[in-house]
């Protein structure tokens, strides 16, 4: 009797010696591949924050670079010593680039007095662009981005705030969610105007938020979403 008792304890503590490894190495298991898990979500999630702000960055380098082509232009710098005489020329290059840009909303040349000289549209993303009428053109000198736009340093392109594009002091509907590029620009010293492009951002805003397992905020530097 008493043998029997002392391997049933025998086996009893090996029975659950043997658990207690079992339970250890699952609980370890668990923990070690749970935690590799959280940190492999985490790189990929570093990964792809870096992927969609080289994205981001890339729309803003394209605005940027159609800017820059239209400054050093000839023919624009031909048009801002004689308008009248040019203008043709520039309508055309404005047309033909807002042509091969479906998100180039407006793409327009303001003088120094903040009115629009030169104004390309396009009211929707895919549809045809429109050279608007000088009787049609407006006056934008009361306008943030062209008050802005003195002030800012010339020559150098800048970026208004992510916001609703507005037609004659009205958000325009159905909404249209806007980027606006400036370039302010010098001559003999002075601000002399600006160039100025409205993106779509629609498609762009799209295809940042388009990455599987994760949702990602874009937040201005006031933490604005």
């Amino acid at each position: 009797m008493d043998k029997t008792n002392s391997r049933f304890k025998i086996l009893l503590f090996f029975f659950i010696f043997s658990l207690g490894l079992i339970v250890s190495f699952v609980v370890i298991d668990v923990f070690y591949y749970s935690n590799q898990l959280k940190k492999s979500l985490l790189d990929n999630a570093v990964h792809k924050i870096d992927e969609r702000e080289k994205y981001l960055l890339s729309s803003f380098n394209t605005i940027k670079n159609t800017l820059l082509s239209i400054r050093k232009s000839k023919h624009f710098n031909d048009y801002l010593d004689d308008n009248k005489k040019y203008k043709d020329d520039i309508q055309d290059m404005f047309t033909t680039i807002s042509r091969n840009d479906k998100n180039i909303m407006q793409f327009r040349y303001i003088d120094l007095d903040g009115l629009e000289n030169i104004r390309i549209d396009r009211k929707n993303l895919n549809t045809n662009v429109i050279l608007i009428d000088d009787k049609k053109l407006q006056n934008k000198s009361s306008r943030y981005y062209f008050k802005d736009s003195k002030d800012k340093k010339l020559e150098q392109i800048w970026f208004s705030n992510l916001d609703l594009n507005m037609e004659k002091g009205k958000v325009e509907l159905p909404y249209k969610p806007t980027l606006r590029a400036m370039l302010p620009i010098n001559k003999n010293g002075n601000f002399y105007g600006i160039i100025i492009i409205n993106y779509f951002m629609k498609d762009v805003l799209s295809n940042l938020q388009k990455t599987p397992l994760y949702d990602f905020i874009l937040a201005n530097e006031k933490g604005n979403t």
